[in-house]
């Protein structure tokens, strides 16, 4: 004699349910996969690069880590300017940290005494591109980055019209992954 237990442990086949339990368990599946996957985008951020401003084509940025060292890639609003579409999210890498001196030396940018990149005088439309800060000396300010692409033609810090990246405007840190 088969009892209600012994029906509950040997489990009902799919084709036993009816279509509202099918519903119900399909529903059930796609809330989990829904949850996960929110976790996933509210933490992650994954990006493909279609410029040659940094080495690599696909990017994975921790939305949850916003404080960035030396070196490390950031995952940024980009500031208000005519080249980019504001609310347009880039990707570059930090080369001056708050307290950091940055220097020109004609159009060679330097921090902390060291080369970082050669301001160009013109953009590739062929506006003209004024160095930050009109070329004189600064410190970098607290809760302020600069930023640089590892190509020549980046359009990034060191042109007055871009600027120095404030802690606000920072979503993540990355790495590249391809």
């Amino acid at each position: 004699m088969t009892t209600m237990n012994d029906r509950v442990l040997r489990g009902i086949s799919w084709s036993q349910t009816s279509t509202l339990g099918r519903v119900l368990v399909m529903t059930g599946f796609l809330l989990v996969f829904a949850a996960i996957g929110l976790s996933i985008s509210q933490r992650w951020d994954v990006r493909i690069n279609s410029t040659e401003s940094l080495k690599g084509v696909v990017f994975v940025f921790d939305k949850q880590d916003r404080r960035p060292v030396r070196g490390e890639l950031i995952e940024f609003n980009a500031p208000p300017n005519p080249y980019i579409a504001s609310k347009y999210v880039l990707g570059k890498r930090v080369v001056g940290m708050p307290g950091d001196v940055v220097e020109f030396r004609g159009r060679d940018v330097l921090i902390n005494g060291q080369f970082v990149h050669t301001a160009k005088k013109v953009s590739l439309r062929g506006d003209r591109l004024d160095l930050l800060r009109d070329g004189k000396a600064f410190v970098i300010d607290s809760g302020y980055y600069y930023v640089a692409g590892e190509h020549k033609d980046s359009f990034d810090s060191r042109y007055s019209i871009f600027g120095l990246i404030p802690q606000s405007a920072v979503i993540g840190t990355g790495r590249s992954v391809f």
